[in-house]
């Protein structure tokens, strides 16, 4: 009997082995991409979109800390609603904001507040929670001694992501260096990473007869921080999911 039962198992473990190589698992879906020019209609679109702003103030912490404030969620959304709709009033309804915000961060929680941000097309938003509008102003231009310049530099997409590519560095002036009778002196100073952790490069002019240096991020490219923007399918668009630094 005891032989039986070792000679039935050993029959059914022979079976499943027999079994598991005539049928294979199903294949892990995997999602394929493939490169893309940076000059795609689509790819220029999502990062218009995800690129509301240069001005540092209103972009840094993104950077710093790979998520997407309040501030700028609504911000990001007030540009797109006014590069779309140019002639626009300055009052501007929760529900349209409410629109662009589903279209371009999706099922993304937020909430309705005051804010700023400095692009050609806004520089703040004023909540009014009674009436449930904002009324917004234009036209400021916030100086600062930093500034980012970026480049993207390539692209790639799946069925279900698009993944954009993108080189940053972070621009620091100092025009107090060195006074004395003769000559004032100022510095630029070019880090590879937005905390000033990597400082790649510093040059100093003379600024009261020498305009600052023009720097062109090509030719930092290689000790540049590197970013990539995620945006996912959700059903109806492609939506920014987040940026995460990578390099």
């Amino acid at each position: 009997m005891k032989k039986n039962l070792i000679l039935i198992f050993l029959g059914i473990s022979a079976l499943v082995i027999l079994l598991y190589f005539l049928f294979p698992k199903k294949e892990e879906k995997k999602n394929f991409y493939q490169n893309i020019s940076i000059e795609d209609a689509v790819v220029k679109k999502l990062y218009d979109l995800a690129n509301p702003s240069n001005n540092v103030t209103s972009i840094l912490d993104v950077y710093k800390k790979e998520v997407f404030s309040n501030e700028f969620i609504l911000g990001t959304s007030f540009v797109a609603l006014l590069k779309e709709n140019p002639n626009h009033n300055n009052v501007i309804t929760e529900e349209e904001l409410n629109v662009y915000i589903n279209k371009i961060f999706g099922n993304v929680t937020y909430a309705h507040s005051t804010g700023f941000i400095v692009s050609p097309e806004l520089c703040n938003f004023k909540y009014d929670k009674t009436n449930h509008n904002y009324t917004i102003s234009k036209g400021c231009e916030e100086k600062n001694s930093m500034r980012l310049e970026k480049k993207l530099i390539s692209a790639k997409k799946s069925d279900t992501e698009y993944i954009l590519t993108e080189k940053v560095i972070l621009l620091k002036s100092d025009y107090d260096l060195v006074k004395d009778t003769e000559q004032e002196l100022a510095s630029l100073k070019i880090y590879g990473d937005v905390f000033e952790n990597k400082l790649i490069n510093e040059i100093i002019y003379k600024w009261d007869t020498q305009k600052e240096p023009k720097i062109k991020i090509e030719d930092y490219l290689n000790e540049a921080a590197t970013y990539e923007y995620h945006f996912t399918f959700d059903g109806n668009s492609f939506i920014y999911k987040n940026i995460q630094k990578v390099g």
